[in-house]
C-alpha cells in the first residue's frame, strides 16, 4: 500500500530567501506548498484553492497583518487548519 501523500501547507514569510528555502524543504518532503509573502495574499490563496489545507506556517512578525491576526482569519474560513508559528526573533 503507498502512503498518502503528506499534506497542503501554506508558507507566509515575508523574507523571500526564507520563503523560498522553506518551500524547497517542504516540497522535497513530499508536500503541496502554497507561499504567499503576507497576510493578505495568504488569505487570498486559502479562498481560492480547491483542496485542503493542513498547515499554516506563518511568520509571527510581518508587516500588516502579523502572524497571530493571520491565524485568526485562516481559521475562520478553514477551521480545521493547523498552525505553527516561526519567528527569527
Amino acid at each position: 500500500s503507498e502512503d498518502p501523500p503528506p499534506g497542503t501547507v501554506l508558507v507566509v514569510e515575508d523574507e523571500p530567501a526564507l520563503r523560498a528555502l522553506v518551500t524547497r524543504i517542504l516540497t522535497r518532503a513530499g508536500y503541496t506548498v502554497l507561499a504567499a509573502e503576507r497576510g493578505p495574499e495568504a488569505i487570498a490563496l486559502a479562498q481560492s484553492h480547491p483542496g485542503a489545507i493542513d498547515l499554516l506556517l506563518t511568520d509571527v512578525v510581518m508587516p500588516g497583518i502579523n502572524g497571530f491576526v493571520l491565524a485568526e482569519h485562516l481559521r475562520a474560513i478553514r477551521p480545521s487548519v493547523r498552525v505553527l508559528m516561526m519567528t527569527g526573533y
